[in-house]
């Protein structure tokens, strides 16, 4: 729900009954301007891609052309798509943080998937650490289905043709499967624990909508993890922390949060012990951890005991995401929602209750 309908015209029975006993419509008349404002649709709402303004029946009010994106604040097109999809709050958007998550044998092939959901070619830019990172040398447009598809070179000047998708290889690490055909990722660097280390941050000059793999091409592994990752645009300050699944022999929850700002101060409220790890202090059940995140650093925490439930806070807003730390694959990599949101997307389904907390267990399932 992007917004709510509050200039809506009568719609149910009574509402209509009362307008025209108000109007006195009289047939002769051949319609008074006040018949007339009743009848015009009134805008909304935007559509879920952001391309078009919604009437309170779901139908176009006006269509936004490709230089321009619908606001859900001013419920019109306005000429910076960018801006526009950050107003919608959903997985759309023009700047995400793909994080390779714990696994115990290091990385496969972590990739992320950049689809061009916007009406013009875009450009995609990627750095890790603050560094900029040669995009062209680990972006590939891919086309096709099944194991076979077919990749071709992201060239830059050109951009991400309009509803087409290119596979950034992030990493090729020591474990699981390596990336397809002898392409070069960005980096083979990993990290695991808990710990502090990087996200990668990917940034388009038009909305797009950005998954993350692990391991791509993952028919090899035991099981592959993947995600819709949720643009900065969503991100927020209030979270209750979930992990994929609870400690099992030694596989132990793993999470993630996510800074987009320098000076972030984000502090969690433990429900269980957190252990210490490399610039991470052992804090007790119910003692607040605080910790300071520069923009793109992701505090990772990897335990047997599982912090599902606590609350965290940050003075600047961040994402947060799940896993859990197993051999060379991640069954259940999920980015999840602040605790206020209205909106919850997966590749799968679309959750939108008027008001929730995070999903409640049963809805944490593995998306593949």
């Amino acid at each position: 729900v992007v917004a709510a309908c509050s200039g809506k015209a009568p719609s149910d029975d009574t509402d209509r009954d009362a307008g025209t006993a108000d109007a006195g419509f009289d047939a002769s008349s051949n319609g008074t301007d006040a018949d007339v404002d009743a009848a015009t649709p009134t805008a909304c709402s935007c559509s879920s891609d952001g391309h078009d303004v919604l009437d309170c029946d779901g139908n176009v009010f006006d269509a936004c052309t490709a230089d321009e994106g619908c606001s859900a604040v001013t419920l019109g097109c306005i000429d910076d798509p960018c801006a526009a999809a950050a107003t919608l709050k959903t997985s759309i958007g023009c700047e995400f943080y793909p994080t390779l998550m714990d696994i115990v044998d290091g990385s496969g092939c972590f990739a992320a998937i950049v689809t061009n959901t916007s009406g013009r070619p875009v450009s995609i830019a990627v750095e890790r650490g603050g560094t900029s990172l040669p995009v062209e040398s680990f972006a590939r447009v891919v086309t096709g289905t099944g194991p076979s598809p077919t990749y071709t070179a992201y060239v830059a000047s050109e951009g991400l043709a309009v509803g087409a998708s290119a596979v950034l290889f992030l990493v090729d690490g020591t474990g699981g499967q390596a990336c397809p055909m002898g392409l070069s990722a960005a980096t083979g660097e990993t990290f695991s624990g808990t710990r502090i280390g990087d996200a990668f941050h990917v940034t388009t000059d038009f909305p797009v909508a950005v998954q993350q793999v692990n391991p791509y091409g993952g028919r090899d592994s035991m099981f592959a993890g993947a995600a819709l990752l949720l643009p900065t645009s969503s991100w927020d300050t209030d979270y209750l922390l979930a992990t994929g699944y609870s400690e099992n022999g030694g596989m132990h929850p793993s999470l993630d949060l996510i800074a987009m700002a320098d000076d972030t101060v984000v502090t969690i409220r433990p429900r269980v012990a957190i252990e210490a790890g490399i610039g991470v202090a052992a804090t007790n059940t119910g003692t607040p951890l605080t910790i300071t995140l520069e923009r793109g650093e992701v505090l990772q925490i990897t335990q047997a005991a599982d912090l599902s439930g606590s609350r965290v806070e940050a003075s600047k807003p961040i994402g947060h995401a799940s896993s859990r730390k197993m051999p060379a694959f991640e069954p259940a990599m999920s980015a999840l929602p602040p605790i206020h949101r209205c909106s919850w997307e997966s590749p799968r389904h679309r959750w939108r209750p008027s008001r929730s907390s995070l999903p409640h267990r049963s809805r944490k399932q593995p998306v593949f």
